[in-house]
């Protein structure tokens, strides 16, 4: 049974040590890693060194290596986004004056090609832990962000009222108040019939949009400040905020000129799936790759021979419960 592991462990250790070259065996079959005068280390030393936690990392990422490489295909995507990584790593180590070529030698590398590989692996574990959680997604999920999430783009006219910049905190708060009594002088002359194009040549800061009588296109959730999208998404079509609306760039006045119709769910489902997807990824809360891959491990049957490692895999998987 330890034999079983043993052999998974010493392709970690070869590759490593000696880079895949043919390495000389003792009498009794064991192989040599190294050797000082009075003592040859043998793998079978190098496998008693390693403590528990070490071995069973290694196993795990061979079994992982195994699975994403059965589950996800090398193609044109996965090269292109390796070799953008690979790129920026090259440029990280050549960017402070070091050797690449060195540095990759100091990590076990013997070439490009073999960092590249590993990139390309963790691109597929990555992959393997998202489809993971694509499958785990309910209809109610989808249709639920569908409802509260997805709306038709569009098309405003604003006028934003910057605050000055001033020197000290005081004198910062006086400024915010005047721009934002500008604002309501702007929602005042409109209330008496004042022209809004007119008023956005007058008053607005913005000055991208003022040629265009303050009009903004396109307007969504995911291009435009929070507060902004909210306030013009409560608007009627023609209809104009009734007091100042408020985010970092300063006070703004909003006209709503059109809203396009919400797409369907059929138009947009790919879409949502891959947000709530990348919202379960990056869940801070949790360890989403390590909890994935544990559920994906059991689908492969994951038995160990080795009471030791067993032992040592379900604490870790444990813990990983426990913190989520």
């Amino acid at each position: 049974m330890k034999n079983k592991i043993l052999g998974l462990l010493m392709i970690v250790c070869l590759i490593v040590l000696t880079g895949c070259n043919k390495v000389p065996k003792l009498a009794n079959g064991q192989e040599l890693v190294a050797r000082i005068d009075g003592k040859d280390i043998t793998v079978e030393d190098l496998y008693d060194a390693f403590d528990n936690q070490n071995k069973t990392s290694a196993l795990i990422n061979l079994i992982d290596k195994f699975i994403a490489e059965n589950e996800i295909e090398t193609n044109d995507d996965i090269i292109d986004k390796a070799d953008a990584q690979l790129e920026q790593i090259r440029y990280n180590f050549e960017s402070t004056g070091q050797d690449f070529q060195q540095a990759l030698k100091s990590y076990g590398f013997n070439d490009e090609d073999e960092l590249l590989d590993e990139i390309i692996i963790g691109i597929k574990i990555q992959k393997v832990a998202e489809n993971y959680y694509k499958e785990q997604l309910t209809d109610k999920e989808i249709e639920t962000y569908y409802e509260e999430e997805i709306f038709g783009e569009m098309d405003v006219r604003h006028i934003l009222i910057k605050p000055e910049q001033k020197d000290n905190d005081e004198e910062q708060k006086e400024a915010i108040e005047e721009a934002k009594k500008r604002a309501e002088e702007v929602i005042a002359k409109l209330d008496e019939g004042a022209n809004f194009e007119d008023l956005v040549e007058e008053y607005s800061d913005d000055t991208g949009s003022v040629e265009d009588g303050g009009l903004i296109k396109d307007v969504s959730k995911d291009t435009h400040v929070l507060e902004f999208f909210e306030a013009s998404l409560e608007l009627e079509e023609g209809e104009y905020t009734k007091t100042p609306v408020k985010t970092t760039y300063g006070y703004h006045v909003i006209l709503k000129v059109k809203q396009d119709e919400k797409p369907s769910l059929e138009e947009v489902k790919d879409m949502i799936v891959d947000e709530l997807v990348a919202e379960k990824m990056n869940d801070a809360t949790t360890n989403p790759t390590q909890v994935a891959w544990a559920e994906v491990r059991k689908s492969y049957n994951l038995e160990f021979f080795d009471t030791n490692l067993k032992t040592t895999y379900e604490a870790n998987i444990s813990l990983l419960n426990t913190k989520n």
